[in-house]
């Protein structure tokens, strides 16, 4: 549910950005990008199982701010008009490609870990610790 959120989120704002609907400056969308990431693994840290109520809103709003980012992405490379839809679509697939597999290489990693006991404090916490520095620092270097 939480990729198909994210994938329908970026998609739309991709799609709207692209076509001029929506327009924000990039290094707010950078900033954005980034303070969405420390978001998640701060959520992550104190959170727990606890926030399933409104982990889809947090990942589907995750996912309209990283769409305008790819928009940008996408709208740097040099495309001839005739071609656009087709390279959209191409890249919006290479997207989906590549959160696929992240998400599986990630999952091959922790699959027979993530539920013993010692996983959250020896693994999960410190990852989300550094993934929460790793934004911040992402974020003062897009303002600075």
């Amino acid at each position: 549910l939480q990729m198909t959120l994210f994938t329908v989120a970026h998609s739309l704002t991709l799609g709207l950005s692209l076509y001029g609907v929506i327009s924000l400056p990039v290094e707010w969308i950078e900033v954005a990008i980034a303070l969405s990431i420390t978001f998640v693994a701060v959520e992550n840290l104190f959170a727990g199982n606890r926030l399933r109520a409104w982990r889809p809103w947090v990942v589907f709003v995750s996912g309209l701010v990283h769409g305008m980012g790819f928009a940008h992405s996408f709208a740097e490379t040099p495309i001839p008009r005739a071609d656009f839809l087709p390279a959209l679509f191409s890249f919006n697939l290479g997207v989906e490609f590549g959160q696929l597999a992240v998400l599986g290489l990630a999952y091959a990693g922790v699959a027979l870990v993530w539920k013993r006991d010692w996983y959250r404090n020896a693994v999960e916490r410190p990852a989300c610790v550094l993934m929460a520095l790793a934004g911040l620092a992402m974020a003062a270097m897009r303002i600075g």
